[in-house]
C-alpha cells in the first residue's frame, strides 16, 4: 500500500532563488561623456560596446584625460562598461570631474562700446586723436580664466533582464556634486543660471593718460595743448560696459524610453557664453535595448504542461511518495523556470526541507531523507494534493 504526506497540514512552499535567464539578443552601451564644444565639433572619447548589434561585455577607462578634448571641457578620469550575463544585461557611464572653463584664448569675443563719440581735438595748426588713449581704458575684450561649471562624481547605470517573461528596462544615475563659478547647485532638480564673467564698468573718459598720445608734428605738451585736450575729454561722458554673461542649464537624472530601448543619463549641461554656444554634453549615458529579446517561456509540452494547466500557478508539487527511510519529492515548474533551484520550505516550522534544481523539461524529482516531525505526517491510502488536481482537470 503506498502512503503519501497530505500537504494540507504541512504545506510546502516552493520559492524562487534567481532571476529568470535571458533569451536572444540585447543591445547595451554605455558613455562617458559626449556633445558639442563651441557650437560645432563632436566629442564623445570613451564608449564601450557603442552601435554594436548585441550586448557584449566590454570596459574601458581613462585617468587624465585631458588630452584629445577641446577647450573648453577638461577631464580628471572616465569611464563606460557593459555586461552581458545568463540572467540580466547591463551599461555604465560616467566620470570623476570634469570642468567647462572660461579661457581668455577661447575665440569669443567680449563686444567692447563704440568710441566714436571721443573726438579728434583741431588744435589749429594740426589735429589730435584722443581715441586710442581713451581704448587703452578698455578691457582687452578676453574671456578671464574661469571655471564656469565643475561636475563631481556623475556616472548612468542602466539595466535589462526577463521578469515574469518580460523585458524589464531600468535605469539610475548619480551626481556628486555641482557648481557654477563655485557657487554648490542643487543636484536633484533642473537648474538655469545667469552669471557674470566680467561685472559691468563704467569708464571715465577723463582718466585718460595724456602721455600716452602721438602728437603730430610740430605739435609739443605745452600747458595750452594739455589743457585743450584734457577739456575735451572731461566734456565725454563716462562709456557703459555691460557685464560679460553667461547662461547655464543642467537637467539632471533623464531617463528616455524608446519603445524597447531605454537610455539612462546621469546629467545635461549646457553653457552660452555672450549668447554663443560653448558646450552642449552629456554626461554620463548608459542605453540596453530589449527588440531583439525574447522573455517569452518556451511552450511546455508533456507532464509539465499536464501538471501544470489546471492551476494558475507556475510552480507545482505533484507528488510526496514516502519510503523506508526516505520520500520522494516530485513537482513540475514552467518551462521558463528550466535550470533554476527551487526551494522546498515546510510552514510549519519555516525549515527548508529540500532543494532541487528544475531539469531541462521542467520536471524535478529529489530524494528527501525525513525524520521525525520534519515532513509531516503519514496517513493511509490516497494521493497527493498534486495528483488530485490533475484529476479535477480532466
Amino acid at each position: 500500500m503506498r502512503r503519501t504526506l497530505l500537504l494540507a497540514p504541512c504545506a510546502l512552499l516552493l520559492t524562487l532563488s534567481a532571476a529568470a535567464p535571458a533569451h536572444a539578443d540585447w543591445t547595451c552601451e554605455g558613455s562617458a561623456v559626449r556633445g558639442t564644444v563651441l557650437g560645432a565639433q563632436t566629442i564623445e572619447p570613451l564608449t564601450a560596446n557603442k552601435g554594436a548589434a548585441t550586448c557584449t561585455a566590454q570596459r574601458a577607462g581613462l585617468a587624465g584625460a585631458t588630452a584629445g578634448l577641446p577647450l573648453p571641457v577638461s577631464v580628471s578620469a572616465l569611464g563606460a562598461e557593459t555586461t552581458a550575463g545568463e540572467n540580466e544585461v547591463g551599461a555604465m557611464g560616467g566620470i570623476a570631474d570634469l570642468r567647462v572653463r572660461a579661457l581668455p584664448e577661447l575665440p569669443i569675443q567680449v563686444p567692447l562700446p563704440d568710441l566714436s563719440q571721443v573726438p579728434t581735438v583741431d588744435l589749429g595748426v594740426a589735429t589730435v586723436d584722443l581715441e586710442p588713449i581713451v581704448a587703452a581704458l578698455l578691457p582687452d575684450g578676453r574671456l578671464p580664466n574661469a571655471d564656469i561649471v565643475r561636475l563631481q562624481g556623475l556616472v548612468a547605470y542602466a539595466n535589462g533582464r526577463c521578469v515574469d517573461g518580460e523585458a524589464s528596462l531600468t535605469g539610475t544615475s548619480q551626481v556628486a556634486g555641482l557648481s557654477v563659478l563655485g557657487q554648490e547647485l542643487p543636484l536633484d532638480q533642473v537648474v538655469e543660471r545667469t552669471v557674470s564673467l566680467l561685472d559691468s564698468q563704467s569708464i571715465d573718459p577723463s582718466n585718460a593718460n595724456l602721455a600716452d598720445l602721438d602728437l603730430p608734428a610740430g605739435i609739443t605738451f605745452t600747458p595750452l595743448v594739455r589743457d585743450t585736450l584734457q577739456q575735451a575729454l572731461d566734456a565725454l561722458p563716462n562709456i557703459e560696459i555691460p557685464a560679460a554673461l553667461a547662461t547655464v542649464k543642467v537637467t539632471p537624472a533623464q531617463q528616455i524610453r524608446e519603445g524597447d530601448r531605454l537610455t539612462q543619463r546621469a546629467l545635461e549641461v549646457q553653457v552660452r557664453v555672450l549668447g554663443q554656444a560653448l558646450v552642449d554634453l552629456v554626461i554620463g549615458e548608459a542605453t540596453v535595448g530589449a527588440s531583439g529579446a525574447s522573455c517569452a517561456p518556451a511552450v511546455a509540452g508533456g507532464a509539465t504542461s499536464a501538471a501544470l494547466r489546471c492551476t494558475t500557478r507556475r510552480l507545482v508539487l505533484a507528488d510526496v511518495i514516502p519510503g523506508r527511510r526516505r520520500v520522494r519529492l516530485l513537482g513540475y515548474a514552467d518551462l521558463r523556470y528550466v535550470g533554476r533551484t527551487v526551494n522546498l520550505v515546510f510552514t510549519g516550522t519555516g525549515r527548508r526541507v529540500a532543494r532541487r534544481r528544475s531539469g531541462a523539461t521542467g520536471h524535478s524529482a529529489r530524494r528527501r531523507r525525513c525524520r521525525a516531525g520534519s515532513c509531516g505526517s503519514a496517513t493511509g491510502p490516497g494521493t497527493s494534493r498534486g495528483s488530485a488536481a490533475s484529476a479535477r482537470c480532466g
